[in-house]
């Protein structure tokens, strides 16, 4: 984890064979973690600033089917 926020915070890493910094180009990080425990560790407040976070609860049965009920509905709209 520490290697990714040196990345995240200075945009390239350290060749210690080389005695030198490497830049790494046009690349992104896109992260998804759950809640620690279970196995999951947890991530540095210093890491976690570098992202933006995003919290969001689990919709219960009747949001889902709505929501699965539209999208399909406006997709097989063309078959009826």
């Amino acid at each position: 984890l520490e290697l990714l926020r040196q990345w995240v915070d200075y945009k390239a890493w350290y060749d210690r064979e080389k005695l030198s910094l490497r830049y790494l180009e046009s690349t992104q990080l896109a992260a998804a973690m759950g809640p620690p425990g279970g196995g999951r560790a947890v991530i540095s407040r210093r890491l976690q600033s570098a992202f933006h976070l995003l919290n969001f609860v689990n919709p219960n049965e009747g949001n889902v089917r709505r929501i699965f009920l539209t999208l399909a509905s406006h997709k097989l709209n063309d078959f009826r």
